[in-house]
């Protein structure tokens, strides 16, 4: 097999996405980093959809809400599995693995 040593920080690049400030406006995060931060800025809520766009099997994600305003992560079947959507507020964080032909929730936590 294949091993990767880091003597030092392992750190991945931000991809920043912003939400409309449209009452119950909905975006979509297709990942092209492994951090995505979201700045949710609908005082009504954010619905965030993750795409499976170019997702490969075991692929790690890990989503921080940043803004002052929440954002809802959809459970969509056969796309994202949660055990129900999750509203993540200032700094809560879900960290995501794709299995096969979807993302499946590994984690979250509720700062």
């Amino acid at each position: 097999g294949t091993s990767l040593d880091v003597n030092g920080i392992l750190r991945a690049r931000v991809q920043a996405v912003t939400g409309s400030a449209d009452p119950g406006a909905t975006i979509t995060l297709t990942p092209t980093s492994s951090y995505a931060s979201l700045n949710c800025q609908s005082g009504a809520g954010t619905n965030v959809t993750i795409s499976e766009t170019g997702a490969l099997e075991g692929q790690l994600l890990t989503v921080v809400s940043i803004g002052s305003q929440a954002c809802a992560i959809l459970d969509i079947a056969g796309q994202v599995e949660l055990s129900g959507d999750i509203s993540l507020g200032q700094y809560d964080a879900a960290t995501f693995i794709y299995i096969s032909d979807r993302w499946v929730r590994a984690s979250s936590a509720d700062n």
